[in-house]
């Protein structure tokens, strides 16, 4: 089985790409660039492509966005601290933390702005963790990140979207409780959906997920089948 995928028929800007780590169940991509690389979440199972992660972004200028609290997003964090890469925080969780996670972020200066990232929903206020997950697009990648963002806060979300995005990383690894029929109607560009997850052990995607986008002829990807995805400019 290939362990690396090059996705050449997505365009992005010169001198990037987007990478969605192997992790296990979890999430880790990174939109890697000349100068930077901008980390949506950094948690999972499977810490062993550290080395590949250094290779792309240890001498860069390294910014932080975390969509919500759930380790299996955050837990690489505090081990990326100790290599004493250039870190700055520019998206924590918009709720506040658990006691007992705080210190993840502890210290972690404001990244200076502006950057090319929106944030499509904050989760401000809502009580349930997966409810409370950012949403962000790239701007670069043309890339949704949603974290574990549940279908009914797609309804919110979803009609605030741009509508040339390219690549979906499934909500919450592919669970059932997300990207919705309602979701995928806002995507009319979408070429590719991408699955973090391990089916083997949690059964994400769930068939129900993938039903889904077999309907709307969106090829599906999983980290479990092709190890890390790199998404790279053709040019």
């Amino acid at each position: 089985m290939f362990q690396w995928l090059v996705w050449t028929l997505i365009t992005f800007s010169r001198a990037s790409e987007f990478v969605v780590w192997n992790v296990g169940q979890g999430l880790w991509t990174t939109e890697v660039q000349e100068h930077e690389c901008w980390h949506f979440d950094l948690g999972g199972e499977n810490f062993k492509m550290i080395g590949s992660v250094e290779k792309s972004c240890g001498q860069k200028m390294n910014r932080i966005f975390l969509s919500h609290w759930d380790l299996d997003h955050i837990n690489f964090l505090p081990q990326i601290r100790k290599k004493h890469w250039a870190l700055c925080l520019a998206q924590g969780p918009s709720n506040p933390a658990p006691k007992s996670k705080a210190w993840i972020i502890q210290g972690l200066q404001p990244c200076p702005s502006p950057n090319k990232v929106r944030r499509r929903f904050s989760g401000l206020g809502l009580k349930k963790s997966n409810e409370q997950s950012q949403v962000f697009e790239s701007l670069i990648s043309k890339a949704l990140i949603p974290g574990d963002s549940g279908t009914k806060e797609e309804k919110t979300w979803a009609p605030r979207l741009s509508v040339d995005l390219r690549v979906l990383i499934l909500g919450h690894h592919g669970s059932r409780t997300s990207t919705s029929e309602e979701l995928l109607n806002h995507l009319p560009r979408l070429q590719m959906a991408v699955a973090s997850a391990r089916a083997s052990r949690y059964g994400h995607p769930h068939r129900e997920v993938i039903t889904r986008l077999q309907k709307h002829k969106i090829p599906l990807l999983k980290t479990e089948d092709w190890g890390t995805l790199h998404f790279q400019n053709s040019n």
